[in-house]
């Protein structure tokens, strides 16, 4: 999945969706071997709302979303964090703190970390 990000036309976002739907939810949130980021990190690195909109339904479960938005990297970085790596008005800014706020992540719960460039 990660390969295939960002997301750059509707046939991409086809198989996006079909590789997806054969992945059990609950090992997307397997860690990288690399630094333990995890799908949904790659696609905020990336940029790619498309692709965080995609794995975010596919967790169909609150719970899911909660811990794929929340669990650290080895760096001690989450998803939560790219919040503060863009404008407000940026698609992923949106799309997290609407996550977010759906799943019970509290504004003052959230991690500050910023981000290295």
């Amino acid at each position: 999945l990660t390969a295939m990000m960002p997301i750059t036309d509707p046939q991409w976002e086809k198989d996006f969706m079909e590789r997806l739907d054969r992945i059990e939810a609950s090992d997307l949130l397997r860690p990288s071997a690399t630094d333990g980021s995890t799908v949904l990190m790659f696609a905020c690195e990336h940029r790619d709302a498309l692709a965080m909109s995609l794995i975010l339904v596919h967790l169909h479960d609150y719970e899911l979303r909660h811990a794929m938005i929340t669990k650290r990297n080895a760096n001690g970085w989450n998803a939560a964090c790219y919040v503060n790596e863009v404008k407000a008005g940026h698609p992923v800014a949106v799309l997290l703190n609407e996550e977010m706020a759906m799943v019970g992540i509290e504004e003052g719960e959230r991690d500050t970390h910023v981000l290295p460039v």
